[in-house]
């Protein structure tokens, strides 16, 4: 997936780098997920091979209320984008059913919505938003991602259990 930011000229550069690992696939390399105590969109982070994450309960008005939200982000100059980062790290660590799965074993993902239906809310909502300024915060916790997938010996654990301990 490739991000664009718009700059103040107008003009679109490549954003962060981006996670471009799935929950299930930072599971695989031994990242372990943990929800957060304090819920602000904000609070992302990665440390010691642990990613802690806000919780968020999924609903019938979750998609109008984070659409609504980014709107706002959008419009107040004043205001910074955390809901609208938080969208785009959500849609994309989401990806398939077991990444949801996933989410709501840790408890990060709450509600009675549908897997599909959660995957369709993050998708549906970063298909035509783009950044405007992305917070540092994220971008630190995406670089140390990155840089903990990347390491040979997590690559070769990845592999070692989606080769042989998937269930058949």
């Amino acid at each position: 997936m490739y991000r664009k930011i718009l700059t103040s000229e107008g003009e679109y550069m490549p954003s962060y780098e981006e996670n471009k690992q799935s929950a299930t696939k930072l599971k695989n390399v031994g990242v372990s997920f943990c929800k957060r105590k304090i819920n602000f969109f904000r609070d992302i982070s990665f440390n010691g091979g642990i990613l802690s994450l806000p919780h968020l309960k999924v609903d019938n008005i979750t998609e109008s209320s984070l659409l609504n939200l980014i709107a706002f982000e959008r419009l107040y100059a004043t205001t910074c984008n955390e809901v609208t980062a938080y969208a785009f790290f959500m849609d994309d660590l989401i990806n398939t059913r077991d990444d949801i799965a996933l989410l709501r074993n840790e408890e990060i993902i709450k509600g009675l919505v549908s897997n599909e239906n959660i995957s369709k809310i993050f998708n549906k909502i970063t298909k035509e938003v783009t950044l405007a300024i992305f917070m540092d915060d994220i971008v630190g916790v995406n670089n140390k991602l990155n840089a903990y997938c990347k390491k040979r010996m997590r690559r070769w654990r990845a592999n070692f259990v989606e080769t042989y301990l998937k269930n058949p």
